[in-house]
């Protein structure tokens, strides 16, 4: 699959599985459930410490890109990771509100280096023309966190209560942790020559790094609103449990596991283009395919349709925002990449409950998804225009 040092495969597979503990504690709404009933919060209470992780997580990702290349991922990352899980467990034996918040915005800001710090070491160690697979093959940690949340930390939460959940993702981000100190190296192996950053100027790159902002956004705010939203969706529709919602949103973290893979995989032979492109076309049409949906079978099969289209474009997009500024500066500015277009897309979530709150609609509240997803095709479909990504061939 790739030429060269075995090495690069152990990197590529201890950053994957540092993706997959960020995610078990980006989506960590089926285990604080537990947490609300015993500290008896109030809802206002309770939307504040889910708030907590992402606020500080966006807060985290520029001075993390920053960080990481000045001081090389391995050490971001591994300190990162060691904090999140630090935090994670002592989360599990939280006995007040206060504490829990405190230990939700640190797990947030640890979180939050792991990212940059992980664009930086695969930057570092593949070349231009394997990084579309390579960050194809990490983007999997995103379904893989989402499967062990909703799947296997539910059956915990059911079973064991919601501190042996917590436990559970403390000792998945221990190991990660354990990894990111054993293998991450930070030698620059098979990569580009280094580059200036390259903002402004003729051969300015300031528009498409926005244009890629442009599209993670909108495949954001898909997926965030429809995670939100769908399993209250099925129940008022469908009349579905709480379970079988459960279910839904794992359906999700496996079809983005595919796509993630497959994007990154098929863009050397169909085009980078045509894959971010096909994807941003997915997350226009198919939301508002969801909340026009009458049929159960129907809406499952849309709902893990969008979970693909949501990370299909990863792969080719996650690469070229180092090919777009130059990969001396790759951490630093996948830090603004990201932070800008996570933080955006909490509109989402917004704009949808807003719609629900006052015309009582799913059809148009699914429909203001697809909107904001027009915002990603247009992006997609300029960066074509301009031959963007034909430049990692």
């Amino acid at each position: 699959m790739f030429k060269g040092s075995p090495n690069r495969r152990v990197i590529l597979l201890t950053s994957t599985v540092s993706f997959i503990s960020l995610m078990m504690y980006f989506s960590f709404t089926s285990i604080l459930g537990g947490l609300k009933d015993e500290l008896a919060l109030s809802n206002a209470q309770f939307g504040l410490l889910l708030s907590a992780f992402s606020v500080a997580y966006a807060a985290a990702q520029i001075p993390a890109g920053i960080l990481s290349d000045r001081y090389g991922g391995k050490i971001v990352s591994s300190v990162g990771l060691s904090l999140m899980a630090i935090a994670a467990l002592a989360f599990s034996f939280s006995k007040d509100f206060g504490v829990a918040l405190g230990l939700r915005c640190l797990i947030g800001l640890a979180g939050g280096l792991i990212l940059p710090s992980a664009i930086r070491i695969i930057s570092d160690w593949y070349a231009a023309n394997e990084r579309n697979l390579a960050m194809g093959i990490f983007g999997l940690g995103q379904g893989l966190g989402f499967i062990l949340t909703y799947s296997l930390g539910s059956i915990v939460v059911v079973l064991f209560g919601w501190r042996a959940a917590s436990l559970f993702s403390g000792i998945i981000g221990s190991v990660a942790a354990a990894l990111a100190w054993i293998f991450l190296r930070d030698v620059a192996k098979h990569a580009s020559p280094k580059q200036p950053l390259r903002l402004t100027g003729e051969q300015g790159y300031l528009g498409k790094l926005i244009l890629l902002i442009m599209m993670n956004f909108a495949a954001a705010c898909v997926l965030s609103g429809t995670l939100q939203f769908t399993p209250q969706f099925l129940a008022s529709r469908f009349n579905l449990s709480t379970i079988a919602g459960g279910f839904v949103v794992s359906l999700v973290g496996v079809t983005n596991m595919l796509a993630s893979y497959f994007g990154g995989s098929s863009s050397r032979k169909v085009g980078a283009a045509n894959v971010v492109i096909t994807s941003m076309l997915m997350c226009t049409v198919l939301p508002m395919l969801l909340g026009n949906s009458y049929s159960a079978t129907s809406a499952f099969v849309l709902v893990a349709l969008i979970g693909f289209s949501t990370m299909f474009y990863v792969g080719p997009t996650f690469a070229g925002v180092p090919r777009a500024v130059g990969e001396k500066h790759a951490g630093t500015m996948f830090g603004v990449f990201n932070a800008v277009s996570f933080g955006l897309s909490a509109l989402a979530p917004l704009i949808f409950g807003y719609i629900l709150d006052n015309l009582h609609s799913y059809e148009l509240a699914f429909t203001s998804l697809s909107i904001i997803g027009t915002i990603g095709f247009v992006a997609a479909v300029q960066l074509k225009r301009m031959r963007f990504f034909s430049e990692s061939a």
